[in-house]
């Protein structure tokens, strides 16, 4: 108000703190005639936005925490009172069962090595952590995560349904389109899209003159279902629908299958629990019968 800039401008000022497309769409709000709609729009990507990131922790991060929590209570068992059980019967010379030999043979090697194993998981971690928090290292990262078996094309069309969701609510207002196909890919969450999206499609439209569908197909990171959607919606003159359609489309698609996979994710890791359960038990049951001699 104080010194006329432009309301755009100011918002995306402030980008680090609300987001770089809350920012561009509470800036776009400020010039144009259907402020309730672009925020109604803007309040649907965020819930969304927060919906799919609780979904991929759940989906990722508790596994990786409960197979976590197991492997330390292993090494504990294994490292400190497995030994301090089995050791007993060592004075007597005794020939030591296959699985508690088997063990004990691996609590010693755990025992000598630990740290050098401990720092290397650490320097992995690190170098992992380094690496993608550089441009080059996110493109990798996100490439390579869309691979994973079952979790990585659920990832995968869930940054196609943000990008065809907040392609249609900028679409509806802006009349920059090459503004908001690169918004777009760089609110869909997924460094690799976004780059390919960059550096092929917008290229190839503002250089070649290439029309919208075809430059998408060239970028390589759509599924045919939705550029066959979105190539529709070009030939009727409904871009909008079709992109609210994908997005939509997606969104139901990805609830689905995401509640199945987790599902699925959680028997496979209390499975792996189970195993771990169940060696230890093994392992325990074999000392208790050891019979050491009585003379």
């Amino acid at each position: 108000l104080k010194a006329g800039a432009e309301g755009r401008e100011v918002f995306m000022n402030f980008s680090h703190i609300f987001g770089r497309f809350p920012a561009f769409m509470l800036g776009l709000a400020t010039r144009s005639g259907n402020m309730a709609d672009i925020f109604d729009s803007t309040a649907t990507f965020i819930e969304r936005d927060m919906e799919i990131n609780k979904s991929v922790r759940k989906a990722l991060l508790s596994p990786l925490i409960t197979i976590a929590a197991t492997l330390a209570a292993f090494g504990y068992y294994v490292l400190s009172i497995f030994p301090a059980t089995a050791t007993l019967f060592a004075k007597y010379d005794m020939e030591t069962p296959p699985l508690t030999k088997l063990t004990l043979d691996f609590s010693h090697w755990l025992g000598r090595t630990w740290w050098i194993l401990g720092l290397a998981a650490l320097g992995i971690v690190l170098i992992l952590w380094r690496w993608w928090s550089t441009p080059k290292g996110r493109i990798w990262r996100d490439r390579n995560i869309v691979k994973i078996p079952v979790v990585g094309p659920l990832i995968h069309k869930m940054s196609i349904e943000i990008y065809f969701r907040v392609f249609g609510t900028i679409y509806s207002g802006a009349g920059d389109n090459i503004e908001t196909i690169r918004v777009a890919a760089e609110a869909c969450r997924n460094g690799w899209m976004e780059d390919r999206i960059k550096r092929i499609t917008i290229p190839l439209m503002l250089r070649e003159g290439e029309a919208f569908v075809p430059a998408m197909e060239a970028a390589g990171v759509f599924t045919r279902t939705s550029l066959t959607r979105l190539k529709t919606g070009q030939e009727t003159g409904n871009l909008l629908s079709a992109s609210q359609q994908i997005a939509n489309f997606y969104e139901a698609e990805t609830n689905y299958r995401m509640a199945n996979t987790i599902e699925m994710i959680q028997t496979v890791v209390w499975l792996f629990v189970a195993a771990a359960i169940t060696f230890l038990t093994l392992v325990s049951a074999e000392v208790a019968n050891i019979s050491p001699p009585t003379y």
